[in-house]
């Protein structure tokens, strides 16, 4: 069995103490960093699955509407003509958003009820339900809807109800078809088109940030559609979404 020497320690120096510590700091720093890291990677993954989910959710609410417009239950009869495109859309209605206005002749109001006004057969009436979408100073896409049997007897049911929150932009295109054969010849602002009959199709962009700072990269701004939009240095992250949706309401 081995002996110590009379005066000898079996326990560390000061000089392995100081290295262990040191080298315990460093396992550690880098354990704090590589879960500060994947925490932040997830917060982000997460920040972007809810920005598409809310533009997929807004994207839908819009569709619904624009595939619907200028529906009219009598296509022969003058009176009940509507355009699908109100000529109260507006391009550029403030500085980060579009208004698009849409009409359609339907037998349900704004709440998706059937209309209570009962027509010669005992039927809801056909009414004019107009809807309109535009982003507000607050970031909010909103919808109002008008509903009454003429576009001069329209009540609001709902107003400016929130669609989807931290919108940072709305722009609007619309295909239309010059010469009538049945193809989009160019795309136009709101308002721009030459006869608004001519229309086939929306295009809406949305540009939506992160409700809360990520330490995104900064932007100066972002290209939505054919507008450039400011884009603050608040360490949010924006993306850009797309779609299109056809003018199918009034085809035979």
């Amino acid at each position: 069995m081995t002996q110590f020497a009379h005066g000898q320690q079996g326990g560390f120096t000061l000089l392995e103490l100081l290295i262990a510590a040191s080298l315990a700091t460093l396992v550690i720093t880098g354990a704090v960093r590589i879960i500060g890291a994947a925490s932040e990677s997830y917060r982000i993954q997460q920040n972007l699955s809810a920005l598409q989910e809310n533009a997929r959710f807004g994207f839908n609410a819009v569709r619904r509407e624009v595939t619907q417009a200028g529906y009219s239950p009598e296509p022969w009869n003058g009176a009940l003509t509507i355009a699908a495109v109100s000529p109260d859309s507006v391009d550029g209605a403030n500085a980060v958003s579009d208004l698009l206005v849409l009409n359609r002749w339907s037998r349900r109001n704004c709440f998706e009820n059937d209309n209570p006004v009962a027509d010669a057969q005992g039927r809801p009436a056909w009414h004019l339900r107009q809807n309109a979408f535009s982003v507000s100073a607050a970031g909010t896409l909103s919808q109002d809807c008008r509903y009454g049997p003429d576009a001069d007897s329209l009540t609001t049911q709902v107003n400016r109800q929130g669609l989807v929150n931290d919108v940072a932009a709305l722009q609007l295109l619309f295909a239309e078809d010059s010469d009538r054969d049945g193809n989009a010849d160019h795309w136009v602002r709101a308002g721009h088109w030459q006869d608004e009959a001519g229309l086939l199709a929306v295009r809406m962009a949305l540009l939506l940030r992160t409700p809360e700072p990520i330490r995104a990269p900064e932007q100066a701004a972002a290209r939505v559609l054919d507008a450039d939009i400011a884009v603050p240095a608040d360490g949010r992250l924006y993306r850009l979404f797309e779609t299109v949706a056809s003018l199918q309401g009034r085809l035979p």
